[in-house]
């Protein structure tokens, strides 16, 4: 009777003291989840605290940008020009502006004043849109040659 050939691997596990399963190694059972969905809870806002900030005459967006066109430009600053000359400064109602009216508080406030106006002119020269001579009389002076 011959005896079975070994393999090395059966060698090594010989030496090293484990013997082979009399039975076949079965292979592992593999479970599959199905997927599925659920219903979450609805989600519902039972309180808040809203802090307001600023004024409610100042963009929200954009507070250099008056007249509420997306952009920042001299009508902006002609804006506040016009409002200043006609009702001079003061301070504005703390109720929300209509949706028809400029945003007149660049800075915040509360209050429309030259510094409102200050912080469109600098924005546009800053930006290049205007130099010093747009609003002090052409720059060089008149020409009296």
């Amino acid at each position: 009777m011959t005896m079975p050939r070994l393999s090395w691997l059966d060698k090594v596990a010989g030496r090293l003291g484990f013997r082979r399963a009399k039975r076949p190694l079965q292979p592992r059972r593999t479970y599959r989840r199905r997927l599925s969905s659920e219903r979450l809870e609805d989600r519902q806002l039972l309180a808040a605290d809203i802090a307001i900030t600023g004024s409610p005459w100042q963009n929200a967006d954009s507070a250099r940008d008056v007249n509420n066109d997306g952009h920042v430009t001299p009508l902006d600053a002609f804006v506040l020009v016009y409002d200043l000359t006609n009702n001079g400064p003061r301070t504005l109602p703390t109720s929300p502006a209509p949706p028809d009216e400029p945003y007149l508080d660049v800075d915040g406030d509360g209050a429309l004043s030259e510094a409102d106006l200050n912080l469109v002119i600098d924005y546009l020269r800053d930006t290049g849109q205007i130099s010093d001579g747009d609003f002090y009389g052409g720059g060089a002076g008149p020409d009296l040659g």
